[in-house]
């Protein structure tokens, strides 16, 4: 690190670990800054959570499996990098997706988006939600807009417009299924911040979701866009390409950064690997999970230490099982099911 030279390091090399070196990268080249960026990663391969295995004919992931089209940035970052024709969006002729119910598997309302119907027909037809459920649910159509601002969990936000039955054996399971989170931990402004646009646009998500609906419906002939998306040979392709675009020799894998201290002077930071080495950063950026973050910020700065280890995580276990279609009698039209915590 010279007296011009600025040196930022990236503590992670996941999935935001190396979108940030990318982004990074390009500012360094586009406006030709003497910047220095450094990238460690405690594993010997890139990627953290997301990991794609090919065997015997399978695509097979390890950890996450898609992304959500409504959150853009993923499907942008494909663009950038130059592998948006390997993106795959899911079968549109199959669309079936369970909840265990009472013993039995039962179907999600046809016209279900997010967490509200949109074809009203299929839902009283349905049996998973009872009538009292049904009823408390159609208060969503009457029912005013919040008009405060402060946050709320997505447990809290589903409950008051459509009622607990709906939270219980939709919301929960469906959002455990996609996020492995609790609901009740959710804030609704990080992660669903769609649904409070439909409330306050449309005061009734149910007919902010019909709304939206139809405008998807008029844009489908001409859009491969689905709700979930991936990437034909995996999410690893994603990892691949990020990789891909950095110099190799701003890379460090295989060693962990077991200590960062702040000079007394404040010019800079000194990083501690595992391996014995010491690296020295202008700035550093924390791509880990809070509480690894937390550890090693602690000595630095011990509130900030204390927040991030408030956050909650939850542990999650990927089974991956594949069968001879002959060994099934049955038509497989569906996406699988989800089991509520009720």
């Amino acid at each position: 690190m010279t007296g011009t030279e600025k040196t930022i390091a990236i503590v992670g090399g996941g999935i935001t670990g190396l979108s940030a070196a990318y982004f990074i990268q390009q500012y360094i080249k586009q406006e030709n800054k003497p910047i220095k960026l450094i990238l460690i990663e405690k594993e010997n391969r890139l990627g953290g959570s997301i990991l794609t295995v090919e065997k015997n004919g399978f695509i097979i992931e390890g950890g996450p499996d898609c992304f959500l089209s409504e959150k853009p940035e993923a499907v942008q970052l494909c663009h950038h990098l130059g592998i948006q024709d390997q993106l795959i969006g899911t079968n549109k002729g199959v669309k079936g997706i369970f909840i265990l119910s009472n013993g039995k598997l039962r179907e999600l309302p046809d016209g279900f988006m997010l967490v509200a119907p949109t074809s009203f027909s299929s839902f009283i037809k349905n049996p998973l939600i009872t009538p009292r459920g049904k009823l408390r649910m159609a208060m969503d159509l009457i029912l005013p807009a919040k008009k405060s601002e402060e946050d709320e969990s997505l447990a809290q936000f589903v409950t008051r417009r459509l009622g607990k039955e709906v939270l219980e054996k939709i919301a929960e399971p469906l959002v455990a299924g996609i996020h492995a989170a609790d609901p009740k931990t959710m804030s609704v402004k990080s992660t669903f911040p769609r649904l409070l646009d439909l409330e306050k646009n449309h005061r009734s998500l149910i007919l902010g979701l019909i709304k939206r609906k139809k405008i998807f419906a008029s844009q489908e002939p001409s859009s491969s866009s689905t709700m979930f998306m991936t990437l034909r040979k995996g999410l690893v392709t994603l990892i691949n390409a990020l990789a891909n675009s950095l110099p190799s020799e701003i890379i460090i894998v295989g060693d962990r950064v077991v200590e960062v201290k702040k000079k007394s002077d404040l010019s800079h930071y000194i990083l501690r690997l595992e391996g014995g080495r010491t690296l020295a950063a202008n700035s550093v950026l924390f791509a880990t999970p809070a509480f690894v973050s937390a550890w090693l910020i602690k000595p630095i700065d011990h509130r900030l230490a204390q927040e991030l280890s408030s956050i909650n995580y939850i542990s999650t276990a990927t089974i991956s099982l594949a069968y001879s279609k002959k060994s099934i009698p049955f038509s497989l039209n569906g996406f699988g099911f989800v089991v509520p915590q009720i």
